[in-house]
């Protein structure tokens, strides 16, 4: 044989190859208990055919080192779980019925958008899209302890690629965004079986929850006791949270654990002010990126990469912090509205992942309270 046909033949052995090792793992797995699912570690697998969209003949990827943000969920009776992939970190196959398909996305930062993704959606069902007003009349319901937008359509399905078509579809789907990621979990298949699975469906939603006991090693989980995370000597709240300590400025109180935070700090007079640490891997989208989403939520325009390489820096965590001012009207995507409000956040890059600081409130409580969010960042070490 020439030597000029080996480069063309290799790729077309390996691609037979890794056939025959899809084929060997295929077939959904019934799983009643609750099962969890580690997103920094993953890897993406070579082999994997695209058109094979319901999940089948994907191989489980061993998670890494359990850490905080695992995510928890139990899954319907009935239902099977199939094989996570990069872009579902949760698959199921509805009722056992290969035509439906349900399975939740993580993406960092707001992900596009909440009415973005909702339209994004209504187009794979030949609709016409929403506006905000629509989105802020619409149904609610527990996912990741936070009230997410639920969503209900019918249409003629075209998929995510435009090719497949599906007649007297229907569509269910929650959308939320928590500390610094959204989730999109999405329920679509005939409408027949979507109606009659739509209580499954949320109550899959409502038993998603981050758990914290694996990235313990074995320790007690704290959740329940009002004293975990306190200095018992100085009564000062403190780490570790995702390998983190820190010391907390007096008269800030730890709230209760929040779904994909490290910690969540109350203050002010009321509690309408609050401080959260959160922590996403690889590169989240970036600090530019991020702030300029921070600067949308608080009704601002962009800045340019001009004025973002003159803002403020700290020397925290061995490394450097971009941090933000920003006064507007904060507008959640929950539906909470600040009218006078005030926001100050730091980005900072920490090896293979980033750290989110971010303090939000009443504009004169949170002006109040600059230099207590510095001297806190700058407290940030890492835990041993």
């Amino acid at each position: 044989m020439s030597k000029y046909w080996l480069p063309m033949l290799l790729p077309a052995v390996l691609i037979g190859l890794a056939a025959c090792a899809e084929q060997e793992h295929s077939g959904p797995r019934t799983i009643t208990a609750t099962r969890t699912w580690t997103p920094i570690g993953k890897t993406r697998q070579a082999g994997r055919e695209t058109a094979a969209r319901f999940g089948y003949g994907l191989r489980q990827t061993e998670p890494s080192e359990p850490h905080a943000g695992t995510l928890k969920w139990t899954t319907p009776e009935g239902w099977s779980e199939l094989a996570s992939s990069s872009m579902r970190q949760a698959n199921f196959l509805v009722a056992d019925d290969e035509s439906a398909q349900c399975y939740l996305t993580m993406l960092a930062g707001d992900g596009g958008g909440i009415l973005a993704n909702v339209n994004r959606w209504r187009g794979q069902m030949g609709l016409e899209p929403t506006d905000e007003a629509a989105l802020a009349a619409a149904l609610r319901a527990p996912f990741l302890g936070s009230e997410a937008l639920v969503v209900d359509f019918s249409g003629t399905w075209s998929g995510m690629s435009g090719s497949e078509h599906g007649a007297d579809y229907r569509l269910v789907g929650m959308l939320t965004i928590v500390g610094e990621r959204a989730f999109f979990l999405k329920m679509v298949g005939p409408a027949e079986l979507i109606g009659s699975e739509k209580r499954s469906f949320l109550a899959l939603a409502a038993s998603f929850h981050e758990d914290h006991s694996e990235h313990n090693h074995g320790a007690p989980d704290t959740a329940d006791d009002p004293h975990a995370g306190v200095d018992m000597n100085s009564g000062l709240p403190q780490g570790p949270a995702g390998g983190l300590t820190w010391t907390a400025p007096d008269g800030w109180r730890q709230g209760a654990p929040r779904a994909m935070r490290e910690v969540t700090f109350n203050l002010g007079p009321d509690d309408q002010t609050e401080c959260y640490l959160s922590l996403l891997g690889g590169g989240a989208g970036g600090a530019f990126a991020n702030i300029n989403r921070w600067r949308g939520q608080m009704g601002q325009s962009n800045i340019s990469q001009l004025e973002f390489d003159t803002l403020e820096t700290l020397d925290m965590l061995g490394g450097t912090g971009t941090m933000i001012e920003i006064l507007g009207s904060f507008s959640g995507m929950s539906g909470e509205q600040v009218g006078e409000a005030a926001l100050l956040g730091v980005v900072c890059p920490l090896p293979g992942r980033v750290l989110f600081v971010k303090l939000i409130g009443p504009r004169e409580v949170v002006t109040a309270a600059r230099s207590d969010f510095v001297a806190f960042c700058k407290s940030l070490s890492q835990g041993h």
